[in-house]
Protein backbone atom coordinates (compact mmCIF):
# COMPACT_ATOMS: atom_id res chain seq x y z
CA UNK A 1 0.00 0.00 0.00
CA UNK A 2 1.57 3.06 -1.05
CA UNK A 3 1.99 6.50 1.71
CA UNK A 4 -0.91 8.36 -0.41
CA UNK A 5 -3.40 5.66 -0.21
CA UNK A 6 -2.66 5.08 3.60
CA UNK A 7 -2.94 8.82 4.51
CA UNK A 8 -6.25 8.93 2.71
CA UNK A 9 -7.19 6.00 4.94
CA UNK A 10 -6.08 7.39 7.70
CA UNK A 11 -8.24 10.99 7.09
CA UNK A 12 -11.35 9.07 5.85
CA UNK A 13 -11.19 7.21 9.19
CA UNK A 14 -10.91 10.29 11.09
CA UNK A 15 -13.55 12.43 8.99
CA UNK A 16 -15.74 9.64 9.72
CA UNK A 17 -15.34 9.46 13.31
CA UNK A 18 -15.59 13.20 13.54
CA UNK A 19 -18.77 12.87 11.78
CA UNK A 20 -19.96 10.19 13.89
CA UNK A 21 -19.52 12.57 16.84
CA UNK A 22 -21.21 15.43 15.42
CA UNK A 23 -23.97 13.30 14.08
CA UNK A 24 -25.06 11.53 17.50
CA UNK A 25 -24.27 15.06 19.64
CA UNK A 26 -27.06 16.77 17.50
CA UNK A 27 -30.67 16.66 18.43
CA UNK A 28 -32.43 15.95 15.16
CA UNK A 29 -36.14 16.03 16.57
CA UNK A 30 -36.96 12.87 14.75
CA UNK A 31 -39.79 12.28 17.15
CA UNK A 32 -41.14 15.86 16.63
CA UNK A 33 -44.53 16.65 14.26
CA UNK A 34 -43.73 18.06 11.80
CA UNK A 35 -47.15 20.84 11.27
CA UNK A 36 -45.62 23.41 8.62
CA UNK A 37 -42.25 25.23 7.39
CA UNK A 38 -41.45 28.04 9.75
CA UNK A 39 -40.00 30.14 6.90
CA UNK A 40 -40.23 33.78 8.81
CA UNK A 41 -41.49 32.77 12.23
CA UNK A 42 -39.78 35.08 14.34
CA UNK A 43 -36.34 35.52 15.38
CA UNK A 44 -35.68 32.16 17.26
CA UNK A 45 -37.57 29.98 15.44
CA UNK A 46 -37.32 30.28 11.54
CA UNK A 47 -36.24 28.06 8.73
CA UNK A 48 -33.00 30.07 9.30
CA UNK A 49 -32.25 29.60 12.57
CA UNK A 50 -33.21 25.86 12.39
CA UNK A 51 -30.64 25.44 9.46
CA UNK A 52 -27.38 27.18 11.07
CA UNK A 53 -28.33 27.29 14.59
CA UNK A 54 -29.44 24.23 15.24
CA UNK A 55 -28.16 22.08 12.52
CA UNK A 56 -24.89 23.93 12.26
CA UNK A 57 -22.46 21.20 12.97
CA UNK A 58 -24.29 18.46 10.74
CA UNK A 59 -23.75 21.44 8.32
CA UNK A 60 -20.07 22.07 8.35
CA UNK A 61 -20.08 17.91 8.46
CA UNK A 62 -21.61 17.81 5.37
CA UNK A 63 -20.23 21.07 3.55
CA UNK A 64 -16.58 19.25 4.45
CA UNK A 65 -17.72 16.07 2.62
CA UNK A 66 -18.94 17.85 -0.34
CA UNK A 67 -15.76 19.83 -0.48
CA UNK A 68 -13.75 16.40 -0.30
CA UNK A 69 -15.43 15.04 -2.79
CA UNK A 70 -14.94 17.74 -5.13
CA UNK A 71 -11.21 17.71 -4.41
CA UNK A 72 -11.51 13.78 -4.57
CA UNK A 73 -12.73 14.16 -8.11
CA UNK A 74 -10.00 16.71 -9.15
CA UNK A 75 -7.37 14.32 -8.04
CA UNK A 76 -8.60 11.52 -10.07
CA UNK A 77 -9.51 13.43 -13.46
CA UNK A 78 -5.44 14.44 -13.55
CA UNK A 79 -4.19 11.59 -11.68
CA UNK A 80 -3.85 9.78 -15.34
CA UNK A 81 -1.73 13.03 -16.57
CA UNK A 82 0.61 12.49 -13.50
CA UNK A 83 2.02 9.01 -13.98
Amino acid sequence: MSRGKVVALVLTLALFVGMSFVLAGTDLGLGETIHSIPFMDGASGGLNHAVFETYGPVLLVLASLMFGAILGGVYLSKEDDLE
